[in-house]
């Protein structure tokens, strides 16, 4: 289960005052304790119709034997009703296929080396370019690289600072290009 993609969702109705409802997932071990919670962003429902709640997704961490879907109407009163209805908690396989570089382009597309159409779809990991003490032993490993591609990464932009890789700079960090070696 660790390492799977969970969405859910519901519908709402405010019986009498429309609330934001949110949607929120639970990741529980088999000793039952949370081993993480992802909460949604939430939308209004209203005294009108059925409204469905945004998406919230999430990937299962280690450890995972149980996921559950919450939904929680924010800001309400005693005595405040709001409906719910299909109430949905789904896995997908998500993630990216590996790309074969090196990359082309013929008129507006990008081709891979099996000329293969290739979108990319990126994330940034900006930890390169902060303070040396930050990213000394935070390196971006296959554990970050394995979680940016099940939300369906095929690109990361790693951002460099030219202070610590520049040696003629005072703000030159040792180890810095190492860093970056292992990072590519």
């Amino acid at each position: 289960m660790a390492g799977q993609v969970y969405t859910g969702s519901a519908w709402s109705q405010a019986a009498t005052t429309s609330r934001p409802v949110g949607a929120i997932l639970g990741f529980i071990s088999s000793s039952g304790s949370v081993t993480n919670v992802v909460w949604g962003q939430g939308a209004p429902d209203t005294t009108g119709g059925w409204s469905k709640t945004n998406p919230v997704v999430g990937i299962a961490p280690p450890g995972t034997a149980y996921v559950e879907l919450a939904v929680l109407a924010y800001g309400t009163t005693q005595g405040e009703t709001h409906y719910l209805d299909t109430a949905s908690l789904t896995t997908h396989t998500s993630g990216s296929n590996n790309v074969a570089g090196p990359l082309h382009t013929s008129g507006n597309k990008i081709y891979d080396t099996t000329n293969k159409a290739v979108t990319p779809r990126g994330v940034n990991s900006d930890w390169l370019d902060w303070n040396s003490s930050i990213w000394a032993g935070t390196p971006l490993d296959d554990n970050s690289v394995a979680h940016m591609k099940q939300w369906g990464a095929n690109v990361v932009r790693v951002l460099l600072s030219e202070n610590f890789w520049n040696s003629s700079d005072c703000l030159s960090a040792p180890g810095y290009t190492a860093a970056v070696d292992q990072a590519v």
